[in-house]
């Protein structure tokens, strides 16, 4: 039977366990405990939860959140120890002896724990991941508990860190694959122009009120539609621009790199990567969704 959770990591123990037993909530819970004891299995027993699968997810690549806060929490429990030692290196160990019925009480000084105060305190920490969350531990303690979003870290980091620099040096090492963090340029390579049954077509999402000819769905991997007025406008100036006589055989000149599927975020920025690329500022789109 497992123990009672103990605070704060109660706080955190709602929702469904996902096939692991974990939940964001959970591995906020785990994380807040640590924080406090600097224990391992102690937290995981707060949770209820075993200890090599709480390695395990800090090793999964959507544990990212879960093994910085795991080390930042080290950090903070840390604390404790330091303090501690401090006090035995001030104040001294209190040593009681007892002889002929007396008790007796003196204190002794041990000058390891004065010199191992000093190299902590000589110690320079710098700028770092881990230091950037010990210094504001419960909102990113709230970005684990919603799940620990790639973008949501990176935001994070971001609003905190001001060198732009060291932010990006820092963030490099980091595994963070959210597309939803990319830019509409970025997004450009995903989208191509094709003939598709004598109509010069694209597979860019329609513009809000388009009423051309399309083919499937926007996200499916054989998406296509014609293009508006506009659109072919840009691709006939585009045409004479590199010299071609006919828009086909401009269109052929273009790689097709086909469709990568959808992710969060990417279909609004899919429409930006659209108005981007034929030159539309978003406000304009509707006037120029005419067939």
């Amino acid at each position: 039977m497992s123990p009672e959770p103990v605070t704060p990591a109660a706080d955190y123990l709602t929702g469904d366990p996902r096939k692991d037993g974990w939940t964001p909530e959970r591995e906020a819970g785990f994380i807040a405990h640590l924080a406090d004891n600097g224990l391992v299995a102690a937290a995981c027993r707060a949770v209820g939860m075993g200890v090599s699968g709480a390695y395990a997810l800090r090793r999964r690549s959507d544990g990212i959140a879960f093994s910085l806060g795991w080390t930042a929490a080290l950090r903070l429990a840390r604390q404790r120890l330091v303090d501690i030692m401090m006090a035995r290196a001030i104040e001294g160990d209190e040593i009681v002896t007892i002889r002929d019925g007396e008790k007796t009480v003196r204190r002794s000084c041990n000058p390891k724990f004065a010199f191992g105060m000093l190299d902590q305190l000589a110690a320079t920490q710098g700028t770092s991941l881990t230091s950037v969350i010990c210094h504001d531990f419960e909102p990113f303690l709230a970005i684990i508990a919603e799940g620990g979003s790639h973008a949501a870290i990176r935001a994070y980091f971001t609003a905190r860190i001001d060198h732009v620099q060291t932010l990006d040096s820092l963030l490099a090492t980091l595994p963070l694959t959210d597309k939803s963090v990319i830019s509409p340029i970025d997004l450009l390579e995903d989208f191509c122009l094709l003939d598709s049954k004598g109509d010069i077509c694209c597979n860019f999402p329609p513009p809000p009120g388009f009423s051309g000819r399309e083919e499937g769905k926007f996200g499916d991997e054989d998406y296509c539609r014609t293009l508006t007025e506009g659109e072919e406008l840009v691709i006939m100036e585009q045409s004479e621009a590199a010299g071609c006589k006919k828009i086909e055989d401009y269109v052929d000149r273009l790689e097709d790199d086909g469709l990568n599927g959808l992710h969060p975020g990417y279909i609004a920025l899919a429409h930006e990567a659209r108005d981007l690329y034929f030159g539309f500022v978003p406000e304009n789109a509707p006037e120029m969704a005419v067939t």
